[in-house]
């Protein structure tokens, strides 16, 4: 049996505020989106992390952040990518962020 390679990967930064910087509790988002990509690519990981920004008047926001992360196929990943813009779309409105991150094959995207 040839193994499945696996050359594409998709990550969704889960912010932990709600409003910038309102601590809200995140775990619906980071299960749902795990579900979604265990679904839409076989697998994920999850990790946690600090992260840093600016914010629309240049202050500096820290928060913890959760990333779901899954290596998948090339076509897999064109096949969802829509679903994966959409999603990270209705985190951003539900958290009211001012954007959220994805990241595609370690490219950094930025949505509102």
């Amino acid at each position: 049996m040839q193994p499945t390679t696996l050359s594409s990967k998709v990550e969704i930064y889960i912010p932990s505020t709600r409003n910038v910087k309102e601590p809200t509790d995140n775990a619906s988002w980071i299960k749902k989106i795990q579900f979604v990509f265990s679904k839409w690519f076989g697998g994920a990981s999850t990790r946690y992390e600090l992260g840093t920004y600016l914010d629309s008047t240049d202050n500096i926001v820290e928060e913890p952040i959760t990333i779901v992360e899954s290596f998948c196929t090339t076509n897999d990943l064109e096949k969802h990518m829509p679903d994966v813009i959409n999603i990270a779309h209705e985190m951003c409105i539900d958290l009211k962020q001012e954007c959220v991150a994805i990241a595609v094959n370690n490219q950094m995207r930025y949505l509102t």
